[in-house]
């Protein structure tokens, strides 16, 4: 594996200005974006960053998945993920980082990110979308409003944005075709309950017969459906998000293999070891040092 230097998506990497306001910030990027600048911390429970370009090309990687960008691709990266930029050309664009506590200003409820694909997928393809050439200037004009309003700054500028950036998420999940659409309303509904089950439980629930009972169906209903829509059995989508975590873990330097296997609920460090290379084919340490000299 190549080296890395990873942020989480809680931070602003790209090129922006120290901002107060805890609900959103919204931006244009310009030239080849480094992650040695400036970053701010707006939420760490509920930050949520959408990145356009407009210009360039290279390289996303999300949750240790990588993804090839360019004009007209909009990245959406949710609380809690890892992420990295790699470029190709210099790039240009708008990055919105918003909590999901803004919509509450427009009386919406922030569940209401609950309905759009981008959010609510194991799939983290269906974060990465490529927006039609035909239809990239009604995003720009849209992305442009809000940057214009968040300049304002006056009394009506969260509504303004909340409003704007609202019509900006339907318009794209309308247009966008992700692998959670072509669900019917009952599968699509266990999967993603099955989903944050999962992120809600992973450290202390590793049996898929519990995840069931919580769902009120059958371990194998349960198995049956993982299998036939995500292609992996449900025991599967546990570990795997209990490998991610490790990874995550492992990219902060602060903790030790031994802190992070007590976090993640193993109470023999070692079997911790064994569980990780068994799944990665690496070890804790052996993966920790592709990401830092």
């Amino acid at each position: 594996m190549d080296k890395h230097n990873f942020s989480t998506s809680n931070d602003i990497v790209l090129d922006t200005e120290k901002n107060s306001n805890e609900l959103f910030l919204v931006n244009l990027f310009h030239g080849i974006i480094s992650d040695k600048l400036a970053s701010e911390h707006i939420s760490k429970q509920t930050c949520i960053k959408l990145v356009f370009f407009t210009k360039g090309s290279g390289e996303c990687m999300i949750d240790f998945e990588h993804f090839s960008i360019h004009k007209g691709t909009v990245c959406f990266i949710c609380p809690e993920q890892v992420y990295q930029w790699k470029f190709g050309q210099k790039c240009e664009g708008f990055i919105v980082n918003f909590s999901a506590n803004l919509f509450e200003i427009a009386g919406i409820k922030s569940s209401l990110l609950n309905h759009f694909s981008f959010f609510k997928t194991m799939n983290l393809s269906d974060q990465i979308l490529e927006i039609e050439k035909s239809k990239l200037p009604f995003v720009i004009e849209d992305l442009d409003c809000m940057f214009k309003n968040f300049q304002e700054k006056d009394k009506w500028t969260n509504l303004k944005i909340s409003t704007d950036l609202l019509q900006l998420l339907m318009y794209i999940d309308r247009i966008s075709s992700p692998t959670i659409n072509l669900l019917n309303e009952y599968q699509s509904l266990l999967i993603y309950n099955f989903q944050e089950l999962i992120d809600k439980f992973y450290k202390e629930i590793k049996l898929p017969k519990e995840y069931a009972e919580l769902l009120y169906i059958t371990p194998n209903h349960l198995n049956a459906l993982c299998k036939d829509i995500l292609g992996l059995s449900a025991g599967e989508l546990i570990r795997n998000r209990i490998v991610l975590e490790a990874k995550r873990l492992l990219v902060n330097k602060d903790l030790s293999v031994t802190e992070i296997a007590h976090q993640l609920n193993f109470q023999d460090p070692s079997y911790f070891v064994k569980f990780f290379k068994k799944y990665t084919t690496f070890t804790p340490d052996q993966f920790r040092k592709n990401y830092y000299l």
